[in-house]
């Protein structure tokens, strides 16, 4: 474990710490030495808070990333060819209540738990797609559009939130959809008002949190494409920018879906051919109500 507390920072395979001043640090980490398998890294407030963080090399053993009371955001900033920080399977990042963690590129399979944020905003490595699996048990995920999700990835909820970050273009893919509860939505940072995600279902799975809009004025779509079934059974569903099924089937086991298209009144729910709307629960709009489920090809 690599464990930095204010004013000291622990762990041989760390080669420096430039630039300490008692507030902001740059760490450098060094895959030259021994021992980068199953590391944990804990980083622990005080004098390292706004911190900067670089991997000389890229590396793939990491067992886990902690990151606790800091009171402001706290950046991993990767430089050079190589940006990967891989992690082994299971590995798990934590962060606190009053911490944003940001500017993380990520291969491999975790968790991300605790009450804090963690974004991720660019890929390892430029033009790669991200196809590993990330559990989210506990605080916000937030994925911005500039990461290129793949469509094997997994996204899979057992708490928290689940925060696609669009800017620029109204729609952004992510790969399969799963989980015990949770909350899906999308903050719109760019021109365009309405959104659609793009689900990329190639595993049939249940998703049993919600899925709800930030305002009325950004209104949430959904796109369906992979051959396998995505089930929805939450408490909620909300899509008031519509529904479109491509591929696959879409099974709406909510009991009150509401799904609309605001802004083309009467295209709320589009089903191509061979694909498959149906489910036990009952979707409202003021295009069409469903008591029983649906199903067209």
């Amino acid at each position: 474990s690599r464990d930095f507390r204010n004013p000291y920072w622990y762990g041989g395979n760390f080669a420096s710490i430039n630039d300490y001043d008692g507030t902001n640090a740059t760490v450098v980490y060094s895959t030259a030495a021994a021992n980068t398998t199953n590391d944990t890294v804990v980083f622990n407030g005080g004098g390292l808070a706004g911190s900067t963080v670089r991997y000389n090399e890229s590396f793939t053993g990491l067992a886990g990333l902690i990151v606790t009371n800091f009171t402001s955001e706290f950046t991993l900033n990767k430089t050079g060819a190589n940006k990967v920080l891989g992690f082994v399977d299971g590995a798990v990042i934590q962060t606190d209540a009053t911490t944003r963690l940001s500017g993380i590129a990520i291969t491999g399979n975790y968790t991300k738990t605790g009450a804090g944020d963690l974004a991720l905003a660019s890929n390892a490595v430029s033009g790669e797609e991200y196809n590993g699996t990330a559990t989210l048990s506990q605080g916000l995920l937030a994925v911005m559009s500039t990461f290129n999700t793949g469509a094997n990835s997994n996204f899979h909820l057992t708490g928290g939130t689940f925060s696609i970050r669009i800017s620029g273009d109204a729609s952004v893919s992510i790969g399969n959809l799963s989980g015990t509860s949770g909350d899906v939505t999308v903050n719109n940072f760019g021109p365009a008002a309405n959104k659609m995600i793009t689900v990329n279902q190639t595993t049939s799975a249940t998703y049993s949190g919600t899925i709800s809009q930030t305002s009325a004025s950004q209104l949430l779509g959904l796109t369906k494409q992979g051959a396998a079934t995505l089930t929805l059974d939450g408490s909620s569903v909300q899509l008031d920018n519509g529904l479109v099924i491509n591929q696959g089937a879409v099974l709406i086991n909510t009991a009150n879906a509401s799904i609309r298209n605001a802004p083309n009144p009467g295209t709320a729910i589009a089903v191509n051919s061979g694909a498959t709307l149906g489910g036990t629960g009952a979707i409202r709009s003021e295009e069409h109500t469903s008591e029983d489920g649906a199903r067209a090809a």
